[in-house]
């Protein structure tokens, strides 16, 4: 099947987006599919410093534009049976795509985009954006949403949308790039003490990420433990610089460090070097939509034990992996909860995830492109045909 894959985020930045972009593409084309990606900056290459310019801005809205025309002209070549759009705040080419009729449009919802606001600019773009989505949504032929919460929130808000075209799959990882590590190798490998019991949070940081709750959770720790807890934080995000401020004003900067957004090989040792990784996610926004973390499949893929907040989301991934997962969960901002938590971890310190191996194959983007895929060959009509089941590598 040819499919032509339409996302707004820059592709040449290491993060989520990108992970999950090329991830997920990849699973796609190992099920056989052809896939052509169209984004303002592809994968590869690189883009010129002042992002937050108004130059910039022109620049991106430039490449918006000629993306259009891409989009466009692909369309009507007849090459693309099915269109992907990952929803942003402006879709190029998605009113090409619904009102071609030759193609089959499937739409991938990852967050409401009024919660993903950080400024005004932002915020007006995607109010404006929501008011077409009734249109959008309505006409699109398959709309994939991350979580039951994400599903739930398109179905009440929406009305007259099918239930039985919207389904949930949740994210995955890409095996290839996330698996586990020798601890002790990570740890001379990035300097870490080899006897501290070492707590990762590795992606973006913005406020329902929960950092203040585990600055917070090791300032219990260090007050009982000492330098014994060291948190490494690997990412960055809006949230960052409040939570730099809360380490300062309680004196933690010899247990907690900020490691910056680092490539997925060292990110990957990050976590690798840990004993526990976090996902002290906060109840606000996340239970009203759901979620379904990028850090939770890296986490997994790589063997490490889990420290979770209880939030509307996780518990559909601990019943999909059918509890094969070393997830510990906890009450979402609460550090009494979160640091009662990691003491247990010490107390009961593990090499890793005995399941590791057959969590891989079920996490993975192919595993995921599967899913996805199997809703494809039914809404283009074609004949099902056996899935291969995934083989981890």
């Amino acid at each position: 099947m040819n499919v032509l894959y339409v996302t707004i985020q820059d592709l040449t930045r290491p993060g989520g987006a990108r992970s999950h972009v090329l991830g997920f593409c990849q699973g796609l084309e190992s099920l056989g599919n052809k896939v052509k990606i169209v984004s303002p900056y592809g994968a590869e290459g690189k883009i010129g410093s002042g992002r937050n310019t108004v130059i910039h801005r022109a620049v991106h809205l430039l490449k918006l534009i000629k993306m259009q025309r891409t989009i466009r002209t692909c369309i009507r070549s007849g090459w693309p049976q099915v269109v992907y759009f990952r929803r942003g705040y402006l879709n190029p080419g998605l009113i090409t795509a619904l009102t071609a009729g030759s193609v089959k449009v499937i739409l991938e919802i990852n967050s409401i985009l009024e919660n993903e606001s950080f400024n005004f600019i932002r915020h007006v773009v995607s109010r404006a954006s929501a008011i077409a989505d009734r249109f959008r949504f309505r006409k699109a032929d398959l709309l994939v949403a991350v979580s039951d919460g994400l599903r739930e929130h398109l179905l009440s808000t929406y009305t007259g949308i099918a239930a039985s075209k919207v389904v949930v799959v949740i994210n995955g990882v890409n095996t290839n790039v996330f698996f586990p590590r020798n601890q002790r190798e990570c740890r001379n490998q990035l300097g870490m003490d080899r006897e501290a019991f070492v707590v990762v949070f590795a992606g973006k940081a913005a406020e329902r990420h929960g950092l203040n709750s585990a600055v917070a959770a090791m300032n219990i720790l260090k007050r009982k433990h000492g330098r014994r807890v060291q948190l490494y934080i690997v990412g960055d995000g809006p949230a960052l610089k409040d939570a730099e401020n809360a380490v300062a004003s309680s004196g933690l900067e010899d247990t907690v460090h900020f490691a910056g957004m680092r490539p997925h090989d060292e990110l990957t040792r990050f976590i690798g070097a840990s004993d526990v990784c976090i996902s002290p996610h906060s109840a606000w926004p996340t239970n009203s939509i759901g979620v379904s973390p990028l850090k939770i499949f890296e986490y997994l893929a790589c063997g490490r034990p889990i420290i979770c907040s209880d939030v509307k989301g996780i518990r559909r991934i601990i019943r999909e992996l059918e509890g094969k997962a070393e997830i510990t969960l906890v009450n979402p901002d609460d550090e009494v909860s979160l640091a009662t938590a990691i003491e247990k971890a010490m107390d009961s310190r593990t090499e890793g995830n005995g399941n590791a191996v057959e969590l891989r194959e079920k996490i993975s983007w192919k595993a995921r492109a599967g899913i996805v895929y199997a809703h494809m060959k039914r809404k283009r009509g074609i004949e099902e045909e056996r899935i291969r089941k995934p083989v981890a590598r």
